[in-house]
């Protein structure tokens, strides 16, 4: 009985991953595929991209559900033509970014952070970027690696790729930048964003700055696949965030909460804290 029970799983896992295949070929041949990946803030700079791009066409987004089986889930429940296709990916793992980039076939890969929430598969930060850099490695000449020019495990990964590399950051030698950042609580963040000879000032429903390169890789992905800085700021303009991260609660007494405690590692639990520092406000409570 086991074996039986294992074995329809196992087929149905088979019929899953072939029609998964088959929507790919099917309803993305003409898409922008676009994959989302990095220790920290890939759920938000999907959530932001996805804003940005089903606002400019019809767009699939795909976040939270970022394993391999989720992955295969999502492609498999396509039903229609999409002009772009956005996906959070995720590794548990080595060898599991192969995996869903030899299912996703992305034209852009976005990276975000390498940080420590990978310790026990893979001990180092060099070993986290490895695996995570498959996704960069796996494009064509015809793709765009979008990196986060702040952080150098990130930006190593321009030598895994024969693709077009663009780079976002704080960094002066970004090619998307942002500046004058003003996110002191109550009020919402706020920056600039330079691309080429264009500014924007984007008004967000933000709290506080930690979700800047979320919003720098979402908008330098947009620009990858043609977007206008025009556009991404009318779409961006007013975002919230995406529920549990960071995410902003009034309660009938007029009390503020901030939500930060879906999927918190120990490594981004300092700086969610010196937000709470600099946060203007007569009485401040942090509850663990």
């Amino acid at each position: 009985m086991k074996k039986f029970k294992k074995f329809k799983k196992y087929k149905r896992r088979l019929l899953r991953l072939m029609r998964a295949k088959i929507h790919r070929s099917r309803y993305l041949a003409h898409a922008k595929v676009i994959a989302v990946t990095g220790s920290g803030g890939k759920t938000s700079a999907t959530y932001f991209l996805g804003k940005i791009l089903t606002d400019d066409s019809t767009c699939c987004v795909g976040i939270h559900i970022n394993s391999w089986d989720a992955i295969n889930i999502h492609l498999s429940g396509i039903r229609k033509p999409y002009a772009y296709f956005v996906q959070e990916t995720a590794v548990a793992k080595a060898g599991d970014m192969a995996k869903n980039v030899a299912l996703l076939r992305p034209n852009v890969g976005i990276v975000t952070t390498i940080g420590q929430d990978h310790y026990s598969s893979f001990r180092t930060l060099e070993a986290t970027a490895t695996e995570k850099g498959e996704l960069i490695k796996s494009l064509r000449g015809s793709g765009t690696a979008v990196l986060n020019a702040d952080d150098h495990h990130v930006m190593g990964m321009q030598n895994l790729t024969d693709a077009k590399v663009l780079t976002y950051g704080l960094s002066g030698l970004a090619d998307v930048q942002a500046s004058d950042i003003r996110s002191f609580w109550p009020e919402r963040l706020s920056l600039s964003i330079t691309w080429r000879e264009e500014t924007v000032r984007i008004h967000t429903q933000l709290f506080g700055d930690l979700l800047t390169t979320s919003l720098l890789a979402a908008i330098a992905g947009a620009l990858a696949v043609g977007v206008s800085l025009e556009q991404c700021k009318k779409s961006l303009d007013g975002i919230r965030p995406v529920h549990n991260r960071l995410s902003i609660h009034q309660n009938s007494r007029g009390a503020w909460f901030i939500n930060d405690t879906y999927k918190a590692s120990y490594w981004s639990v300092a700086p969610v804290i010196s937000l709470m520092k600099e946060a203007r406000a007569p009485r401040k409570t942090v509850v663990m």
